[in-house]
């Protein structure tokens, strides 16, 4: 799926992730958890993740799955449904800011994800999906990694409705 942009500028190419992405989204996921995770959980959680290594075990289990926001060659960011549950929307830090995460979850609602989990202590995620007109649901204990945190809910805006439909 190609999105022109509306400055005439080259098109955003959404596309499945493919083998050869492996590398560039390990080093994006592995960044974004460091970045926007890491510092809000004890020391020894990043020693774990670090030693775990979960991204890896998750892009085994999950690549064919994944989509890939990509521009002139390079992966802006990724995303991942299952079901109506949006599991996973990361932009690589140096792209963000520039409407690749909106679109990328645009691409998300109309793949059918309805529902997604985010971290209680994620301002910024919190922030970018609620000016998305997703809506908070509950708030429920859970972990990451063994460390307990908080989590919430959220629920994808009601569609507009074509009644000819």
């Amino acid at each position: 799926m190609r999105a022109a942009e509306p400055d005439g500028a080259p098109a955003l190419l959404v596309r499945r992730a493919e083998p050869p992405d492996r590398t560039v989204l390990h080093r994006l996921l592995v960044d974004s958890w460091i970045r926007f995770w890491a510092p809000h959980l004890p020391t020894a959680a990043e020693t774990e993740f670090r030693a775990r290594d979960p991204v890896s075990r998750f892009l085994d289990a999950s690549l064919q799955d994944l989509e890939v926001a990509e521009w002139d060659g390079t992966i802006m960011g990724v995303i991942f449904v299952d079901g109506d549950r949006l599991e996973d929307l990361h932009v690589a830090h140096r792209f963000q800011g520039r409407g690749v995460g909106r679109f990328l979850l645009r691409r998300a609602e109309r793949l059918g994800a309805r529902r997604l989990e985010v971290r209680a202590f994620n301002d910024r995620a919190i922030r970018f999906y609620e000016s998305s007109g997703w809506t908070r649901g509950r708030t429920y204990p859970t972990t990451e990694l063994g460390f307990p945190v908080q989590s919430h809910e959220y629920v994808a805006p009601i569609a507009d409705q074509d009644p000819r439909q």
